[in-house]
């Protein structure tokens, strides 16, 4: 049968499915596009977490059919080049919305409880109570505004629920999708954070939406809000988010990502303490990277088959 390049990091029982349908595993655990195309010059199906598919990657597979990613995001892969090569790219879906939402909910409650500084305060062995100790607040009754309505995005709204939460749900389509009873659309992003006392971030990495959010967007924010970003990096305009939180206009950020990753140690991001620092972990659960694989496995035994995928995003 067919040659699937696949990552040690896929679940044995799910590599079974694959070596079930009669198919060869070859196994990498490369991270660099190059490894990964030297290691699948004969392969016809590739399942690997991670890093970026240019257009030199499919142009050096002729036999490649289907690039499985086990991920929800795609930005690092050159779909026109994929097309062109007649490659189905696919990718997980919701399979890591659910972790990645629980992990904006830990950046949120993170930076309303001023973590990283109460953090320092017990690990540094002074006192527990100092005039300097900041103020910290409930999230609960408070109003969250979840910038790009997606899977990622409809998990956390009904975590917020959990909270008592007000939800405003902000994409540029809002009238297009479903919400839950309760939840305010809108379809203006000033708008959405005018009055919200904590934002989201969920929204993709496209050409369009680079440094979407500037230093216009953060003035917009009421002040002392939150900002959390379990998005992508490249959305913000992360100098201007410096300078709000160091301003004070902003109480406090969550990140998980960041606009250079891994982001230098210099970045000042990581020496607030107000601000909560991930990295970029968010879909790294167990239970998430079981139904990642699983999803990506399904999407190359079905087209190895003749099939339509489950999820192509070209």
């Amino acid at each position: 049968m067919a040659k699937i390049l696949v990552t040690t990091r896929m679940q044995p029982q799910i590599r079974e499915r694959l070596t079930a349908a009669g198919h060869e595993l070859v196994l990498c655990d490369a991270v660099s596009w190059e490894e990964k195309c030297a290691a699948a010059k004969e392969c016809e199906a590739i399942a690997c977490r991670g890093g970026a598919y240019p257009a030199a990657f499919f142009e050096a597979l002729p036999k490649l059919r289907i690039l499985a990613l086990p991920s929800a995001g795609f930005d690092q892969v050159d779909l026109d080049s994929a097309r062109a090569h007649h490659v189905i790219v696919t990718n997980a879906g919701n399979g890591n919305a659910r972790s990645v939402a629980e992990m904006a909910c830990l950046l949120m409650l993170g930076a309303a409880k001023k973590m990283t500084y109460n953090t320092a305060v017990v690990t540094g062995g002074g006192p527990w109570r100092n005039p300097k100790q900041p103020t910290f607040s409930e999230v609960s009754g408070k109003t969250v505004a979840l910038l790009g309505y997606g899977n990622i995005a409809r998990e956390m709204d009904h975590l917020c629920r959990g909270f008592d939460m007000k939800v405003i749900a902000y994409h540029p389509r809002i009238s297009q999708k479903t919400l839950p009873e309760g939840t305010i659309p809108c379809d203006d992003l000033a708008l959405a954070v005018k009055d919200a006392d904590i934002v989201s971030c969920h929204i993709p990495a496209r050409p369009e939406n680079n440094h979407i959010l500037g230093a216009s967007f953060f003035a917009s924010m009421k002040p002392g809000a939150l900002f959390i970003n379990t998005g992508r990096g490249s959305v913000v305009d992360e100098a201007a988010l410096i300078d709000a939180l160091r301003s004070g206009h902003l109480g406090g950020a969550g990140l998980d990502v960041f606009q250079e990753e891994p982001t230098p140690a210099s970045n000042p991001l990581l020496h607030m303490d107000n601000v909560v620092c991930m990295p970029h972990i968010g879909g790294e659960t167990r239970e998430a990277k079981e139904r990642v694989y699983g999803i990506a496995a399904e999407n190359v035994l079905r087209v190895l088959s003749g099939e339509a995928p489950l999820s192509p995003v070209t």
